[in-house]
């Protein structure tokens, strides 16, 4: 028991152990160790852009990246639109099969 009073958590297999130091078999990952896995990889790779982007940007490539910015912004309203037009479609559809099935 522990010192809280209740009894431990059973394991799924009680014969195995695992080592020190080494992920057990057959067990499931705990959320905490989840979270770590995933903070570890976001910050390597973090870490490796800012690398690349702040040894790579010259005058270049920023303007570049400011020429494009504009077709960005066409696309990025064009694609908001089509959503727009995709709901209004979607709840003619669902006003017409409301009627459709009241009749």
């Amino acid at each position: 028991q522990t010192p809280g009073g209740s009894a431990p958590p059973a394991r799924a297999m009680m014969g195995m152990k695992a080592a020190k130091g080494l992920p057990a078999l057959f067990t499931k990952p705990t959320t905490a160790q989840k979270f770590a896995a995933v903070t570890r990889s976001s910050r390597a790779m973090t870490s490796s852009r800012k690398v690349q982007t702040n040894a790579s940007m010259g005058p270049m490539e920023v303007a570049e990246i400011g020429a494009i910015s504009s077709e960005i912004a066409k696309v990025s309203v064009i694609m908001f639109i089509i959503t727009l037009i995709g709901l209004a479609i979607g709840f003619v559809l669902l006003r017409v099969e409301a009627i459709v099935e009241s009749d």
